[in-house]
């Protein structure tokens, strides 16, 4: 840890900055290529005239979701090399010898920055995340909505268990429709998306 300390003090601040926006640059660029594979496949899965072209639902789901993924953390990444070049601007103005008023705008900067950025992120996510918004509504609703409903105690019967195997079976039969629907909502609302990108 000291010698971690000594080295940030012995390297300039620029090259901590350059460094600092160098590493977020490539993570930009692999985020890029990571949608861009993503989107060939997408288009042959999807726009191909071949009706030999086959893809599995399990491969399907997987191209979404890596669509999905990259859209989100591309946008993410944007606003860390954002914020990291407002720091390096603030340790570089930090560095020199001149002491003014904008070394106070510089401190407010960085006490408010980290908790406004806290707080963006996560409502970025929270926007363009369907899954994350019903994740994070469940959890409130556990948090603020406590039922206190009581279920009445009773003898299972055959004929109660006939009926609980039959619920179960319809439940089962519901989900697998609304997975299979949202999965082909999400593959057709890609569609558009993926195409433009493909023929610009």
């Amino acid at each position: 840890m000291i010698g971690l300390t000594y080295a940030f003090e012995v390297i300039p601040t620029y090259i901590h900055v350059s460094c600092l926006v160098s590493i977020n640059m490539l993570a930009f660029v692999v985020c890029l290529l990571n949608e861009s594979y993503n989107s060939k496949k997408f288009v042959q899965k999807k726009f191909s005239t071949r009706k030999s072209v086959n893809y599995s639902l399990t491969e399907r789901y997987q191209i979404v979701e890596n669509l999905k993924t990259a859209y989100l953390f591309k946008r993410g990444i944007i606003s860390i090399i954002i914020f990291s070049v407002i720091c390096g601007v603030f340790l570089v103005r930090m560095s020199s010898e001149e002491h003014d008023s904008s070394m106070n705008w510089i401190l407010i900067g960085f006490n408010y920055a980290p908790i406004l950025y806290g707080i963006g992120f996560p409502a970025a996510i929270f926007y363009y995340d369907q899954q994350f918004q019903k994740q994070l509504n469940c959890y409130l609703r556990m948090m603020f909505c406590i039922s206190h409903r009581t279920t009445p105690l009773y003898e299972e019967t055959e004929e109660t268990s006939r009926k609980a195997r039959l619920s179960r079976s319809l439940e089962a039969v519901k989900e697998t429709d609304i997975y299979f629907n949202n999965l082909k909502g999400d593959w057709e609302k890609m569609a558009p998306k993926v195409k433009r990108k493909s023929e610009g």
